[in-house]
């Protein structure tokens, strides 16, 4: 299908969903996960078509029952930063977090994942804000990520190693101390965390590799 007439069919369908919602708590539910970047980027798989997630977005940015939603501002700046838009990914999560707090029981934990995730890769990639006020909150955001709960460690935060590692790479030698002292005490939560987890049970493939990453270190 042509990714325009597929964004058509998209929009379509939540503004169904949207002006159903009071009828059925399974249409609301069904938005969200319409509207996760990991779904919609599986209908616009192409290179070609990725710009279409964020038109997409665009379009719809118009309901007022999603412009409330922390969630679908979290989606729109995911795909902003996978277009490498970085000032207005910004503008997006920093909108999620603001209409976060007008929800008292929100658990902020995927925004701060991703808050994290675009504090180091915006910074790799030649746009960061302040370096070492960036660190900082990056390895505040991370390290509850990297404290212990078993098993159920949140998998999330090694996928963050790797920005983290490429981060500290880049920038060690530019970083004042106190950012160089949190970017390696977070390396250190992460090695510990990933120690703690492998000698409970096996390590899957991608933790096996996080694992070997951060032993080198």
């Amino acid at each position: 299908m042509p990714p325009a007439i597929a964004s058509s069919a998209v929009r379509l369908l939540v503004e169904r969903l949207v002006d159903f919602r009071d009828a059925d708590w399974r249409f609301e539910e069904s938005i969200g996960r319409l509207l996760r970047f990991a779904i919609v980027t599986r209908i616009f798989r192409r290179p070609a078509s990725r710009p279409f997630i964020i038109s997409l977005y665009e379009a719809i940015l118009n309901i007022g029952f999603l412009r409330e939603d922390p969630q679908f501002w979290l989606q729109l700046a995911m795909a902003r930063m996978d277009q490498r838009q970085w000032l207005p990914a910004r503008t997006a999560l920093d909108t999620a977090y603001e209409r976060a707090r007008s929800r008292p029981a929100y658990n902020t934990y995927m925004l701060d994942n991703q808050m994290t995730r675009f504090l180091f890769t915006s910074a790799i990639a030649g746009n960061p804000a302040d370096l070492d006020a960036d660190a900082i909150r990056a390895c505040e955001l991370m390290a509850p990520r990297l404290a212990g709960r078993g098993e159920n460690l949140d998998i999330y935060a090694f996928r963050l190693v790797d920005p983290l590692l490429q981060f500290a790479d880049a920038f060690r030698s530019r970083l004042g101390d106190a950012a160089k002292g949190a970017v390696s005490a977070t390396i250190g939560k992460a090695k510990a965390a990933i120690a703690a987890l492998r000698s409970m049970r096996e390590l899957d493939n991608e933790e096996e590799r996080v694992w070997r990453q951060l032993r080198r270190r």
